[in-house]
């Protein structure tokens, strides 16, 4: 499914996409998450974003406890995103830090620490929450916040990059949950 992504044809790529997502809702298999961490070395911009697309979406559903065997190889991805060269890549690979950062807060801070400088300097240029390095020692960034965000970035109606969409009242148009 995750070569289905960088297919040619959109209406093949976008049918495995929706398959991912659907699989990563309803699916809690901790055999699912080294795919996924092994794919963000792929060689294709298009699979790499939507990599951490799949893993915000992986961090905000899926139970702690299926999580914590493989903390680190999620680090380890977040650490390569977090150094993309694509910055919408890097952009969903923030908002999968911070939902790694909710749960594991430790590993989130070592994480930080162990970006050189460069990464550092593109994170905290980016990252607009709180006066503080860390926002969660400040409290500068709720749990609610980072799902309100995620569940955003996945209905489709507000990315990376780009507005929200509105309808004619001015109002924000939720689509369901995977659509494209």
């Amino acid at each position: 499914l995750m070569n289905l992504i960088q297919h040619g044809a959109k209406v093949i790529s976008s049918s495995g996409i929706v398959c991912i997502r659907f699989l990563l809702q309803n699916t809690y298999c901790c055999r699912f998450l080294p795919i996924i961490c092994h794919a963000v070395s792929s060689k294709s911009v298009t699979t790499r974003s939507h990599i951490f697309q799949f893993l915000e979406q992986v961090l905000h559903v899926w139970p702690v406890h299926t999580l914590e065997g493989q903390a680190e190889a999620v680090q380890e991805a977040l650490r390569a995103g977090l150094g993309d060269a694509d910055p919408d890549t890097r952009c969903w690979a923030r908002k999968a830090f911070w939902a790694f950062a909710d749960h594991f807060r430790l590993e989130a801070d070592s994480l930080l620490r162990s970006l050189d400088q460069a990464e550092k300097k593109i994170f905290e240029g980016d990252n607009s929450t709180g006066s503080s390095q860390f926002p969660w020692m400040s409290g500068g960034r709720s749990r609610q916040s980072s799902v309100d965000h995620s569940q955003d970035s996945l209905d489709g109606s507000q990315g990376c990059i780009g507005e929200p969409q509105l309808d004619r009242g001015g109002r924000r148009v939720k689509r369901g949950y995977g659509s494209l």
